[in-house]
């Protein structure tokens, strides 16, 4: 049995190939000759071959042949792509009349693609009688995408008499993006009374892009009051959107108490942004209270916009709340203006805190303000605090300074403390400057037991 299943699936092969060599007419003998042997399947492969070569006639007698309902329905729709409509609708019911399910509804959608949308509507009509799933509902689609939206509600009503309440969500959405919000909420409404759990939320947020936020409004408490208190911060978001903030301020603090209480930061940010500092402070204030310490720093960094004497207790208080990077963000406002003796101060008592990167913002900040020297001892305080890898940024600021013994040193600091990009960027440095000699020279030799560039040595004199 398995050498006679072998061979017959070799002549399909054989067939195969010819026929992508273009050689068709002997691969339909090979067809013939599987066919003969029981494999059925290759009057279908040999009728997809003569289609893809033109031969479409020819085909229909080998689909024709095959005669079970996939293959009538792949001739119908073969029919239908050449445009020779009368016949592929005759085979489109020869398919259905098979038994393929799909068949009228592929008839429809067929139609519909090609414009002929109310030839397509006499078989959806007939696919749904059928119990077509779905034909209904597509054919409500084909109509909406036609701007015929009056014909095509009463096509998804069909479909949701069919026991799915979804279409009744659809028809919400079409009316709501045609300008039709009253109309649409008749719709939504029925979709949630027949079981669609996304039809509020699609309500709330297809009426809110069309402009009736008050009708989204409703929903989005609906939703809330079902459980989903994200809607609550939905709808202060859509509010404060609209530049409704007065109004979105109660919903923002309805969202919080139902648990999202980072929401109270967006609302700070919402009145900083239109210069109502004194209320956006509050709300900051009420963010910290409720754990969130770094509302502290979002509230210092507004008032440092007018005042940096007056944003440094924030920062202060926001690091005693818990903000691991208060510390770290007041040094930057204080670098940022300059006033250098106390950013430095700032920066080391973020570094004593526990942030270490301040060390290395500390070095970067000097350095870009023309203090190299004292820029290197940060880098090197850095480093010994566990980030080696600032050796090699100070190692870089030095080469790009032209002061190229000092960043070697520096680098091969860094490379023996582990640092393995250490030697490629001084050797990089080495050939931007022109050294190409001495970048080669410690590509290949690294560096010696005293921090130099080693002299030349070979493998085979190592004992």
């Amino acid at each position: 049995m398995t050498v006679y299943r072998s061979f017959t699936n070799s002549l399909t092969a054989r067939a195969d190939q010819l026929a992508a060599q273009g050689r068709l007419d002997e691969a339909l003998t090979l067809y013939e000759d599987a066919v003969a042997f029981g494999q059925d399947f290759a009057l279908r492969l040999a009728a997809n071959r003569l289609v893809t070569a033109g031969r479409l006639d020819e085909a229909l007698s080998w689909y024709l042949r095959a005669g079970d309902d996939v293959a009538l329905h792949i001739a119908a729709y073969r029919l239908g792509q050449a445009g020779r409509w009368n016949e592929a609708l005759v085979w489109y019911q020869r398919a259905a009349e098979a038994g393929n399910r799909r068949a009228l509804r592929s008839a429809a959608e067929q139609l519909a693609g090609a414009g002929r949308l109310d030839e397509a509507l006499i078989w959806y009509q007939r696919a749904a009688s059928q119990g077509g799933i779905g034909a209904s509902w597509h054919a409500g689609d084909s109509l909406a995408a036609a701007n015929r939206l009056d014909e095509a509600l009463p096509w998804y009503q069909r479909a949701s008499d069919a026991g799915d309440p979804v279409p009744l969500r659809i028809a919400g959405d079409r009316l709501a993006a045609a300008g039709r919000p009253e109309e649409a909420l008749w719709w939504y409404r029925r979709a949630t009374e027949a079981g669609d759990p996304e039809a509020q939320s699609t309500a709330a947020r297809r009426l809110a892009d069309v402009g009736d936020l008050d009708s989204a409004l409703v929903y989005y408490r609906q939703i809330a009051d079902s459980g989903n208190t994200s809607a609550l911060a939905a709808a202060a978001h859509r509010l404060a959107a609209a530049g409704r903030l007065d109004e979105a301020l109660p919903w923002y603090q309805l969202a919080a108490e139902a648990g999202d209480t980072g929401i109270l930061i967006t609302a700070a940010h919402r009145l900083a942004d239109q210069d109502r500092m004194d209320e956006a402070l509050q709300w900051y204030e009420r963010a910290a209270d409720a754990g969130l310490a770094h509302a502290l720093t979002h509230a210092a960094d507004h008032v440092a916009v007018t005042s940096l004497d007056k944003a440094l207790p924030w920062y202060q208080r926001a690091h005693e709340a818990g903000d691991p990077h208060a510390l770290h963000t007041g040094a930057n406002q204080l670098a940022h203006a300059s006033r250098w003796n106390e950013a430095l101060s700032w920066y080391q008592q973020a570094a004593d805190s526990g942030d270490s990167d301040a060390l290395r913002t500390a070095a970067q900040r000097l350095s870009n303000a023309g203090r190299l020297d004292e820029a290197m001892r940060w880098y090197q305080r850095a480093a010994l605090n566990g980030h080696a890898d600032h050796l090699v940024r100070g190692a870089d600021q030095l080469a790009a300074a032209g002061r190229w013994n000092e960043a070697l040193s520096w680098y091969q600091q860094a490379a023996s403390m582990g640092v393995a990009r250490a030697r490629d960027a001084a050797v990089q440095h080495l050939r931007n400057a022109g050294h190409s000699k001495a970048a080669e020279k410690l590509w290949q030799y690294g560096w010696d037991l005293e921090g130099q560039i080693s002299a030349p040595w070979r493998a085979d004199l190592i004992q």
